[in-house]
């Protein structure tokens, strides 16, 4: 959902203190739950390769918690 209303950023500052409350093992399904649930994000599984991402310090992968889907149209 796009935040159109002060109810939509509501909803999702609720679920920003749900990330940061949340135990270290359940921080990714509540992160997904924010993404999926809330903005409309599609859910996704699997690793995501991070060595390519830059100079920052990551791991070398990551669980793939959500995905914005594209849709196209032709006219």
């Amino acid at each position: 959902m796009p935040i159109r209303s002060r109810e939509d950023a509501v909803e999702v500052e609720e679920r920003m203190v749900r990330i940061f409350a949340a135990s270290p093992e359940n921080r990714a399904a509540a992160v997904r739950g924010l993404f999926v649930e809330v903005l409309d994000f599609n859910a996704a599984n699997g690793q995501l390769d991070l060595r390519a991402a830059g100079r920052a310090e990551l791991p070398d992968d990551a669980d793939r918690i959500a995905e914005l889907g594209v849709c196209l149209s032709i006219l």
